[in-house]
């Protein structure tokens, strides 16, 4: 696996709940981010401003996951969780997306309904 890719199981999650046709590459996880934000209104962001860990001299790194309700603008934002503290980008993005696929299982989204 590619340092940047998604994990197999949410490739997987990805072809049979959303229909996500990524041909003969996985994408990354940019590319899964910016296909929930623009096909389900899942914005996935930096939770906190990144910063060093005093003692591990690491810099630290959290994302929180929301679903936008385009109809209710301000109001209409909810927060669907956020991902734990971790020094590798890669894995806090990757839990930020878990949590949206769980989000969109639980919803009942799949490939025939958008959001």
């Amino acid at each position: 696996m590619r340092e940047n890719a998604v994990t197999t199981e949410q490739a997987q999650e990805l072809v049979e709940l959303l229909g996500y046709d990524f041909g003969l590459m996985v994408p990354n996880v940019d590319q899964t981010i910016d296909y929930l934000r623009k096909m389900y209104n899942i914005v996935i962001y930096n939770k906190m401003a990144p910063y060093v860990e005093p003692v591990s001299h690491r810099i630290i790194y959290c994302f929180s996951v929301k679903w936008c309700n385009l109809r209710d603008g301000w109001n209409g934002r909810e927060l669907i969780g956020n991902t734990d503290y971790t020094h590798d980008i890669y894995e806090a993005k990757r839990q930020a997306i878990s949590i949206a696929l769980n989000y969109l299982k639980n919803k009942k989204y799949g490939k025939t309904q958008k959001v």
